[in-house]
This record gives C-alpha cells, structure tokens and sequence, in this order.
C-alpha cells in the first residue's frame, strides 16, 4: 500500500483515501501510517448496493440508506475542501490575498 500511495501522490496535487465499513484501525492511525489523510468514511450497506447494482428498489429506497447519507456528508466535506482552492484561484486572478483552508475535524465530519 506504501508504494501505491508514494506514486499516486506523485501524480496528484492532493491525495486523501474515503474508508469504507467500520474496520479495525483508526482514521489517525490510517492517516500516521501511511501519510495520507482519512477525508471520511462510507458505511458497508448491503442494502444500498444491492440497488445500485440493479436489485431490487429504486431512488426512493436508496435515498434514504445509510451509504447515501453518508456520502452526502462527505460530498459536503470534499467541497469545503475544495472551496478554499477555488477561491484562492479566484482571489489570485483579482490581486486580493488567498483564504485559509479547512480543519481536519471539519473534513472528518466533525466541527
């Protein structure tokens, strides 16, 4: 996994992984040991992937799974983290200075 992450690192500006199920490691312990931050983590729904890979259900059934929440949350946490680049580019095409970025409580859902 190390060498994976030293080349995608290379050919990225930023590099974050998305934890799926609740497994047997901390998200600082993730993040300590291989050196890429734990942006936020989806729940293992059986339920959720059952729909999206064509069984039984439809959007009303799949909107209100826990995988679809969770990855409306984390949709939130990568544009907030995206934000602050996009206004940083904005602010340098108009000569004003950059804004700051997000916490790392803010990304991992928690603020």
């Amino acid at each position: 996994m190390a060498g994976l992450v030293s080349t995608l690192q290379a050919d990225a500006a930023r590099l974050g992984v998305v934890l799926v199920g609740a497994g047997p490691y901390k998200p600082e312990e993730i993040t300590a040991t291989f050196g890429v931050p734990v942006l936020g983590a989806l729940p293992a729904d059986r339920r959720a992937a059952a729909v999206l890979s064509g069984g039984a259900g439809g959007w009303k059934v799949l909107r209100r799974t826990p995988l679809l929440r969770a990855a409306r949350g984390l949709a939130g946490a990568l544009e907030r983290l995206r934000a602050p680049e996009a206004a940083a580019t904005q602010d340098h095409a108009v000569g004003r200075p950059a804004m700051g970025g997000v916490s790392g409580d803010e990304v991992g859902g928690r603020r």
